[in-house]
């Protein structure tokens, strides 16, 4: 059975690990503050760490007092060591083909096409137009100098 709970970070036991270089941190911390921790970290019924040692670094480098934790019980030592190598190992990274597309997609959705772009525009004009009402019905009109027109030439 598995539980997840917030705990005290110091409540949990680093015991003997497989992995020993915990690479660079730099770039999960700020993944971290940025967007919070996507996955709790693994633990047994004695808060013994099995997996997530670097979830569980980087959270107590930016200053976490707490951490969530998956509490996974009666496993026994196999089945542990089995968590932690699958957790690191059984993972797939993106291929160049899916970094590129993803990039492509950030862009396309921090710059919209100039028909979107003016399509929002009008909605926002339509809402600031007839957001603001004097009575039930009618809509209050705005001085043509909010509304910043250019003249045409």
């Amino acid at each position: 059975m598995t539980t997840n709970k917030l705990i005290s970070i110091e409540a949990i036991r680093l015991k003997s690990r497989i992995r020993e270089d915990l690479g660079d941190l730099e770039t999960l911390k700020s993944s971290i503050r940025e967007h919070g921790l996507f996955n709790p970290v693994l633990v047994d019924s004695q808060y013994n760490l099995i997996a997530g040692e670097r979830r569980l670094r980087a959270a107590r480098e930016l200053g976490w007092k707490q951490i969530e934790v998956r509490v996974m019980d009666s496993l026994d030592e196999v089945a542990l060591l089995d968590v932690e190598v699958h957790e690191n190992l059984l993972r797939k990274d993106f291929t160049e083909q899916e970094i590129a597309k993803s990039i492509e997609e950030k862009k396309r959705r921090l710059h919209p096409p100039w028909y979107l772009r003016l399509r929002n525009w009008f909605v926002r004009l339509k809402q600031r137009l007839f957001s603001r009402r004097t009575a039930p019905g009618a809509a209050q009109l705005h001085s043509a100098s909010s509304l910043k027109f250019k003249k045409a030439d």
